[in-house]
């Protein structure tokens, strides 16, 4: 990345980090991994954890956190791991279990530097409704949604 898009990059975080109050990161697919985006400001602007989805088209998981990050800035809620949701990938079951932030988070960790921040991994079932820790989850889609630590 060059220096001008680096730049426009970091005015564009911290434009949105004043408003709407988080920005989200999309990160394409590779050789060993899927595509994954998360969510940087959450935590900033809300002490709510830090966001990330594995294995969805980007823009579906944008407008994804970007629905979370409204309610969470409109509703003042507080998503919970563990807890099952059926509003926010279009009725579909979803959870959330709380991670380490790892390399996966570079911005935000450049962001937050020292400070620790707490994160959650976004997960969606299978065809069959089942979640990727749960024994019968599809092993083909294992790749699709690796779970963080």
């Amino acid at each position: 990345m060059n220096s001008d898009n680096l730049r426009k990059m970091e005015e564009k975080l911290i434009s949105n980090l004043k408003d709407p109050g988080w920005t989200i990161m999309g990160v394409g697919a590779s050789e060993n991994e899927p595509s994954f985006s998360y969510t940087v400001g959450l935590w900033h602007s809300f002490q709510h954890p830090e966001i990330i989805v594995f294995g969805l088209p980007i823009h579906y998981t944008h407008s994804i956190l970007n629905l979370i990050g409204f309610r969470i800035k409109n509703d003042q809620h507080q998503f919970c791991e563990n807890q099952e949701y059926h509003d926010i990938a279009d009725g579909y079951p979803t959870r959330f279990r709380r991670v380490k932030p790892d390399n996966h988070f570079g911005v935000a960790l450049s962001l937050y530097q020292q400070e620790r921040f707490e994160a959650l991994q976004l997960c969606w079932p299978d065809k069959s409704c089942k979640f990727p820790w749960e024994a019968e989850f599809d092993p083909t889609m294992k790749k699709a949604q690796p779970l963080l630590p």
